[in-house]
């Protein structure tokens, strides 16, 4: 058993946050929103904390360096295997996976919408409703999700729309966003 000093040069591994439980449970919340993976060090006479997210895990103090180690490295694998959900603040920044980007006030409030539904069909009249309280056209709606859809790529985020029952947001591959090269007739195989 080793005492939380020995833990220092450990707090921080592969973008892995180490927290003291109940004493940094204000910032769990906001790691949650940024997707980042945490591990909780749990005070020995304190309540365990309640798990809603397969980024966190927690273990008793005093704990063994061996067993911090291993929780760390799991956790540190974590966002690859189960993409968190994107968060958009209060002034339109665009969050997910550790990389962020302005929205228009317009693109963000399209953007709450389907981030509310993340990985469910959102109705192209609930996406008009919110994004144009005064109403436009379908055409434009479309146009603008569309642009919508090129900026968020590179955070590796997709919107696809599925027909006859509206847009998805959900978690791509940055490979998979990028457009694939077009080949010219010049192209010849080697």
């Amino acid at each position: 058993m080793t005492d939380t000093a020995s833990l220092a040069p450990h707090d921080h591994h592969h973008d892995v946050v180490v927290l003291r439980w109940p004493e940094q449970a204000l910032d769990v919340e906001r790691l949650d929103a940024l997707g980042i993976p945490r591990l909780l060090l749990v005070e020995p006479e304190a309540a365990p904390p309640q798990v809603s997210s397969c980024l966190q895990d927690w273990i008793r103090l005093p704990a063994d360096d061996a067993d911090v180690r291993a929780r760390i490295e799991v956790l540190s694998h974590r966002p690859t295997w189960h993409p968190s959900r994107p968060c958009v603040d209060d002034v339109g920044l665009l969050s997910y996976r550790h990389q962020s980007l302005f929205l228009s006030p317009l693109d963000e409030r399209l953007a709450r919408v389907l981030i509310e539904h993340f990985g469910e069909a959102v109705p192209e009249t609930t996406l008009l409703e919110h994004g144009w309280p005064s109403g436009t056209s379908i055409e434009a709606m479309r146009v603008q999700v569309s642009r919508m859809r090129r900026r968020i790529a590179p955070l590796g985020l997709g919107i696809t729309r599925v027909r006859r029952n509206g847009y998805v947001m959900h978690h791509e591959t940055i490979e998979a966003a990028k457009p694939s090269p077009r080949r010219s007739a010049l192209d010849t195989e080697p």
